[in-house]
């Protein structure tokens, strides 16, 4: 696996909290379509922070994850932001854990692509996609992220965490709004804001 910690301080951590996950991810993306570009297609985001690599979201595995940790200064105000990014390089398939739904199976590149990956590339484009993601308005990054994610417009479960097994809400995810906070109508037609969870898809009903 590739597993990075990239540390943000003001004045270098411009962005708001909320979109930083997003620049993580959408760097996330691009390294992995630099350093495969027959894989760019079957890239898509599973809200909250989830990378997928597969031809639907039905069929796709994770590829990766994104978390952001933060520390307060003495002031109260942020002190620090660490990006915690990890990509699924070179496991073969009996090296990947096995996972229970509703978390999607995980998948490699290298059971991807057949082959190995070169993990110093992949990490260079990665910080290089990072740092261009960290210079892009929030508005900008917002609608790429929003543009591959592949959880909008599908039934879905909400968990509270990824063991529970009966989940909290279950409706139609609608839209993500300006914080990346998901829209989830459910079967009653109220529109609830949520802002973590863990998804799983559901069958249509």
């Amino acid at each position: 696996a590739l597993l990075v910690s990239i540390a943000l301080k003001p004045p270098h951590l411009h962005l708001p909290l909320t979109h930083l996950s997003i620049a993580a991810a959408l760097a996330a993306r691009a390294a992995v379509s630099a350093c495969a570009p027959e894989l760019a297609a079957q890239l898509a985001f599973k809200w909250p922070n989830d990378l997928l690599l597969g031809p639907t979201p039905e069929q796709a595995g994770k590829l990766g994850g994104i978390l952001i940790q933060t520390a307060l200064s003495a002031q109260g105000s942020v002190g620090y932001a660490v990006a915690g990014i990890g990509l699924n390089a070179n496991q073969r398939a009996d090296q990947l854990p096995a996972v229970a739904p509703p978390a999607p199976p995980p998948t490699s590149l290298r059971i991807a692509q057949g082959a190995p990956v070169d993990r110093t590339a992949l990490l260079i484009a990665l910080c290089q996609a990072f740092a261009a993601a960290l210079e892009t308005p929030p508005h900008q990054l917002l609608t790429a992220w929003r543009d591959r994610l592949s959880t909008l417009g599908r039934r879905v479960a909400l968990y509270a965490r990824p063991d529970d097994l009966a989940p909290v809400l279950i409706g139609q995810a609608v839209d993500v709004d300006a914080d990346g906070a998901l829209l989830l109508q459910d079967d009653q037609g109220r529109r609830h804001t949520v802002h973590a969870g863990e998804l799983a898809l559901r069958p249509a009903e």
